[in-house]
């Protein structure tokens, strides 16, 4: 299955190790993993996780985007089945609004 999981940065915090655990055991399962993030927000917070999610991933399914544009044009091209989103803090973040 076609899984897309995004966090809005790939720094060294909770939400991102956890996110890399949680694709470690999906990809060992068999599934078709993604990640999406904002280039410049991971930038900001030290891409300390950007190359252990591409040794796992590949450097094609690890995904930085800098426009909402953007963004919508890679999902719409990856057409994953499930969108998972990882998070911490308030709700109401691009691209999940409630």
């Amino acid at each position: 299955m076609k899984i897309v999981h995004y966090s809005r940065q790939l720094g060294i915090g909770g939400t991102e190790k956890n996110m890399q655990y949680l694709l470690e055991y999906l990809q060992q399962a068999g599934h078709d993993c993604y990640c999406m993030h904002n280039q410049e927000r991971t930038r900001e917070a030290g891409g300390y996780r950007v190359r252990a999610i591409t040794e796992l991933l590949g450097e094609s399914k690890v995904i930085g985007f800098t426009s909402e544009s953007e963004f919508f044009d890679r999902l719409d091209k990856i057409r994953p089945r499930i969108f998972h989103v990882h998070r911490s803090g308030s709700p109401g973040e691009f691209p999940v609004v409630p």
